[in-house]
């Protein structure tokens, strides 16, 4: 999958894939630890972040995937997929999405640090859409 993301700084509209997608262990100003996920503009190379992840949001996530393995197992079995599973995966989703959102929020604007104290991203934003 491809996503294009346009540069806050400069403007160049960057094709987001796997193989520009960077993940990093990152630390907030009072210690907190992060995962992000990022891109660097090809024009002037600032640090797009995409997606940022805490210890609550990474546990969500692996039993999010655990469980949609699972159900691919079945399927790929031709076993029958109980509601049950559906409608959990459609609450841990849910639920992931939510939390992610309020770690945007709350982190706006912060300065994230790299594993030797150095600042990674001087002033943490996110794109959101207007419709």
């Amino acid at each position: 999958m491809q996503v294009e993301r346009i540069c806050e700084r400069c403007g160049e509209v960057n094709n987001i894939d796997s193989s520009n997608l960077v993940r990093q262990d990152v630390y907030s100003e009072d210690g907190e630890y992060f995962k992000i996920m990022y891109c660097k503009c090809k024009r002037c190379k600032e640090i797009n972040v995409v997606q940022i992840d805490n210890m609550e949001t990474l546990e969500l996530f692996r039993k999010l995937k655990s469980l949609i393995i699972k159900v691919a197992r079945k399927q790929m079995k031709r076993e029958t997929v109980s509601p049950k599973e559906v409608k959990k995966k459609d609450k841990l989703t849910k639920e992931l999405r939510e939390k992610r959102k309020e770690i945007e929020d709350l982190m706006q604007g912060r300065k994230l640090f790299d594993e030797n104290r150095e600042i990674l991203v001087n002033s943490l934003t996110f794109q959101r859409l207007v419709i």
